[in-house]
């Protein structure tokens, strides 16, 4: 006996869903991103292939994924369509994009990728590629007039979790992207360099690391995300390079995306929280000093500063201090710190007593005119 099926078409499916295909495939809210969603485009994406003989059945198809959220629940609904088309999985775990894209252009084989790229951890997409690249509009188009079959039963464990069916992780993809990079370059590159290196949530962190480590540098390792962090790298790179502002181009900074910071007190009044927004912090350091300049430099690049804690003078930070709590600094430190030098004061010019009173009087004029006009 058949099971049980429900047919979709993928154009009514996109409008009921609101996952529509953007500049790189399909994005949408996780939310929005359910199983059936997700299973039904992948299926779309390989019955357009075998139906226009870019594949075979039985063929194999690469997958693989980033560190949000929800990745690998999605990964486990693409995995049952790539089953049900009746093609061949291989599962390369948590690579970068390029990387699962390198691996099935080499091989002649589809892909798909489960990523969000830079986006916020409350979105999601898919990333769809044939045996000889990413697909094009065409192929959107072809897939969004396509109609798909979901097993009712799927359909009914929507909200459930799937039976989780990923094989084990093949590594050869990734160890051919980290080759692809060391067969550049000469052993000895790097030898000699000591290269910091933060690891924040993108899937390439673990990677970057052992491509320079192979290239003969000395890795040093300033941190690690323990979350996903949503990174917008064009603002971070302008931050560094420098932001134009209504009094001209600020100095370049230096600038990277950081986990919240451990034992953070209560702000008060405490800040709004906006469940569609949201929020990441950054580490910023700047060798100047304008007014609100910070707060005016991750406005002008599209992110409104939240909260500022202002962490470090030079060498001197709150390490080990206790919230509500001070440290007197002798003034002799606090000129090494800035790297200034001590001047004499300056002797003020004595003016004549008519200059004075005329001073005295301008100031009165303005403080009566400011109480005016504050009552």
């Amino acid at each position: 006996m058949t099971p049980a099926q429900d047919t979709i078409n993928i154009q009514t499916l996109m409008q009921q869903s609101h996952v529509t295909f953007g500049t790189s495939g399909a994005r949408g809210l996780a939310t929005d991103m359910r199983n059936s969603v997700c299973y039904a485009y992948t299926l779309a994406f390989l019955e357009y292939l075998l139906e226009s003989k870019q594949i075979n059945a039985g063929d194999a198809v690469a997958i693989a994924g980033d560190y949000r959220s929800s990745t690998p629940r999605i990964m486990n609904a693409v995995a049952h369509a790539i089953r049900d088309a009746g093609c061949r999985l291989v599962h390369t775990g948590l690579i970068p994009t390029p990387a699962v894209a390198y691996f099935a252009l080499q091989r002649g084989i589809s892909a798909i990728m489960v990523t969000g790229s830079h986006i916020p951890d409350d979105r999601n997409g898919i990333k769809f590629y044939k045996p000889i690249g990413e697909i094009l509009k065409d192929d959107e188009q072809a897939m969004c007039q396509r109609s798909v079959q979901l097993p009712a039963a799927l359909c009914e464990q929507d909200d459930d979790a799937w039976e989780p069916i990923l094989p084990p992780v093949d590594a050869e993809a990734r160890q051919a992207y980290i080759q692809r990079y060391v067969d550049v370059f000469p052993s000895d590159a790097l030898q000699g360099l000591r290269i910091g290196v933060y690891e924040h949530s993108t899937v390439l962190r673990d990677i970057m690391g052992e491509v320079l480590e192979a290239l003969g540098a000395n890795i040093l390792h300033l941190g690690r995300s323990k979350h996903f962090i949503p990174v917008d790298t064009e603002a971070i790179q302008q931050l560094q390079r420098g932001v134009l502002l209504k009094d001209g181009m600020t100095q370049p900074a230096q600038a990277h995306i950081m986990d919240e910071p451990s034992q953070l007190w209560q702000r008060t009044p405490p800040i709004r929280s906006r469940q569609n927004i949201p929020t990441s912090w950054i580490s910023l350091s700047i060798r100047e000093g304008r007014n609100r300049q910070v707060r005016r430099m991750t406005a002008a690049v599209g992110f409104p500063t939240l909260r500022l804690i202002r962490y470090a003078i030079g060498n001197i930070t709150l390490d080990g201090l206790n919230i509500g709590c001070f440290e007197p600094i002798h003034e002799d430190e606090l000129i090494r710190t800035l790297g200034v030098s001590q001047h004499p004061a300056k002797k003020k010019t004595p003016q004549s007593p008519q200059r004075s009173r005329a001073k005295h009087a301008q100031q009165r004029v303005r403080r009566n005119h400011h109480q005016g006009e504050t009552r």
